[in-house]
């Protein structure tokens, strides 16, 4: 990591190189255990990073420092809304981690954050402002499989009260497929079933009760009730189909590198992976280009560069 960060930073120290090291081995600098304290430090460091860079300066917002971590600028953050969803990140970074100590005694102004804490952080901050600006929300993330719709659905939870659904619960049972379904675009989904028992209670601000269905068994399977949150969040391929795109604030699209995804995908799937390979992946495709549904998203992540394989979804 002292290579690269050298290229960047000429001007670092061995020292400095050091402490980074330990860091990305230990974890971020500062303790947990006092949530509100961090977060009021961090917002008073956030007030005066700002205040001490120019108008049209243009920080890196992150830089990878190895073992899984980088280093966020605190005045890439545009916000207060946006320190604050920094400190959040931040304490989860700490509590991930093991001996989270260590100091920084130079500037720029920045925290240590796992990496695809920081990769997520626009779409987070964009799923936050949306919340604050009209008190409820519903959010979809698609996009191609292995990609992190549900790493990123499960950090959304921990930020934000929430219900997350997943759109692996609304297959078709096969009996109800048409014969020709591998060739429509989301011709395996149960999208009205959907759209009465999930988008339309959660757009009118009401609990959701629906069936999950049952792999095993080819149907829905035992009904589950969840009170409302002001943020619903749904995850999962055909979750931006075009029957459902009036039931959302906010689309986001999760993609990667072939590449990425192939690796991703064996080491996730195992002996499964060819079916992923020969009918579910280009199933998907298929459905992308269709309905032009990247393009057609509010916004587009790429997180080929968000994790170590040894942690890969």
């Amino acid at each position: 990591i002292s290579v690269e960060h050298a290229a960047v930073s000429p001007l670092t120290e061995s020292r400095d190189h050091g402490k980074g090291a330990f860091g990305s081995a230990f974890g971020a600098e500062q303790r947990a255990d006092d949530a509100e304290s961090v977060r009021a430090y961090l917002i008073k460091e956030w007030e005066e990073a700002v205040g001490d860079t120019p108008e049209d300066a243009a920080p890196v917002a992150w830089e990878d420092i190895g073992g899984g971590l980088c280093r966020f600028c605190l005045s890439a953050c545009p916000s207060r809304s946006g320190a604050e969803l920094l400190a959040d990140l931040f304490l989860l970074t700490v509590r991930g981690r093991v001996g989270q100590r260590g100091r920084e005694a130079y500037r720029p102004h920045y925290r240590r954050l796992r990496k695809e804490y920081a990769g997520y952080f626009p779409a987070l901050l964009k799923v936050r402002g949306i919340l604050e600006e009209k008190g409820r929300a519903v959010v979809a993330i698609d996009g191609r499989c292995a990609g992190g719709k549900t790493h990123f659905a499960a950090l959304i939870g921990r930020l934000f009260p929430c219900n997350v659904f997943h759109m692996d619960d609304f297959y078709l049972p096969m009996d109800m497929r048409p014969s020709d379904w591998t060739r429509i675009p989301g011709g395996n989904m149960d999208l009205v079933r959907f759209r009465t028992e999930v988008l339309a209670p959660a757009k009118a601000g009401e609990s959701v009760t629906y069936r999950p269905y049952d792999c095993r068994k080819g149907e829905g399977g035992e009904a589950r009730l969840l009170p409302y949150k002001p943020l619903t969040v749904v995850e999962g391929s055909y979750s931006h189909h075009p029957a459902l795109a009036d039931g959302y604030d906010l689309r986001i699209f999760l993609t990667c590198s072939r590449r990425e995804q192939t690796s991703r995908l064996h080491m996730r799937e195992g002996g499964r992976f060819s079916a992923y390979e020969e009918m579910w992946v280009p199933m998907e495709e298929n459905y992308f280009r269709y309905y032009a549904v990247e393009e057609g998203s509010d916004l587009v992540v790429d997180t080929t560069s968000f994790f170590d394989l040894a942690a890969a979804l």
